[in-house]
């Protein structure tokens, strides 16, 4: 598995076996992006919690799948593309990912990091359990101990993932994932 690390509160992972295939029959190649929030740079009423910051996760299109006129169009600073940390961030800050829950998956892999698990309802998703850390890095280090262990299960069963709805206008990870590996534009109306 290769972890890059992003920026000081993102990481991204990888693996050859993180892929899915596309109507067509493309093989796209897939990673998850790992990202620390620091909840009280928000808001005030995160300033007494002992675990104010939340790990969030999205699977995004790996370097090797991006569409050139999709990274092209995410590149409005004009940033040389001949880096895969380059190029990941520039997909995920431009179109975001398929958000996933890997608190739902359950495996062997273990930290020491100190968290807490929260769990809160969603519209859309249900229930929702989120884990929280006292520090950015403490997150991200739970990350590469757990998260990098337990996303293998998450790729195996990518398609039940990618094929629920995003958002009330009935976009999927599908839509997503086209648009990074295609330049295909979903619908929005």
């Amino acid at each position: 598995m290769r972890i890059l690390e992003l920026d000081d509160n993102v990481i991204y992972m990888d693996d050859p076996s993180f892929t899915c295939e596309l109507e067509d029959g493309k093989k796209v190649y897939l990673g998850l992006v790992c990202e620390a929030i620091d909840l009280q740079e928000l808001s005030d009423e995160y300033d007494d919690d002992p675990y104010p910051v939340m790990l969030m996760t999205q699977v995004i299109v790996a370097p090797k799948s991006l569409n050139e006129e999709f990274l092209k169009r995410a590149n409005d600073e004009g940033f040389e593309l001949n880096n895969d940390g380059i190029k990941v961030y520039l997909a995920y800050s431009y179109a975001g990912g398929v958000p996933v829950n890997l608190e739902g998956i359950k495996g062997s892999a273990t930290s020491n990091v100190d968290s807490e698990v929260r769990t809160s309802s969603h519209p859309i998703y249900g229930e929702i359990k989120t884990r929280y850390f006292r520090s950015v890095k403490d997150a991200l280090q739970y990350a590469k101990d757990v998260y990098a262990h337990n996303c293998r299960a998450l790729f195996g069963l990518i398609g039940l993932y990618l094929d629920r709805r995003l958002n009330l206008i009935g976009t999927t990870g599908w839509d997503i994932i086209q648009l990074q590996a295609l330049n295909k534009d979903y619908k929005v109306f």
